[in-house]
């Protein structure tokens, strides 16, 4: 029996992709000043969002925990030998790749030794902010369509 179906993983498994999805969106739109401009941050228990540090933090929590459940995921696919990526699961693998690599560039600049060019940032802090709008526009037309990452059988 495989182990993620065997121990009820899969459930779980899509919950916590879905929170953490929900969570990087919430906190990555956070990081724009659009919760206090906007007054979403008055609301009761919604302090929080107008505090950039405290949003960046989050965010930084939640895609170090979709990161782990994408190699969870990967290395239950490579060792259960499960179907090929669908078209739908290929798209949404490729943009959440490129979510993964403008985020990495985003983090490396923070750290002393690393240096890019304000075109490099620029690139990466738009294209990071651009491709999450793709990922949840694709997450929206693939759930519609029913769509799933990969192919019966």
């Amino acid at each position: 029996m495989r182990f993620h179906k065997q121990m009820n993983l899969g459930r779980i498994y899509k919950w916590l992709w879905g929170l953490c999805i929900l969570g990087l969106v919430f906190t990555g739109f956070g990081q724009l000043p659009i919760y206090s401009r906007y007054k979403l941050s008055t609301l009761p228990g919604l302090k929080w969002s107008a505090d950039f540090y405290f949003t960046h933090a989050l965010h930084e929590i939640f895609a170090f925990l979709l990161i782990a459940l994408a190699v969870y995921a990967i290395v239950i696919w490579f060792f259960e030998r499960r179907p090929a990526l669908s078209k739908a699961g290929f798209l949404r693998l490729v943009i959440l790749a490129g979510i993964f690599a403008t985020g990495i560039v985003r983090v490396l600049k923070n750290f002393a030794g690393f240096y890019f060019s304000p075109n490099t940032l620029l690139v990466a802090d738009i294209g990071h902010l651009g491709l999450a709008v793709v990922f949840l526009l694709a997450i929206a037309i693939t759930a519609a369509l029913s769509k799933p990452w990969l192919k019966a059988g």
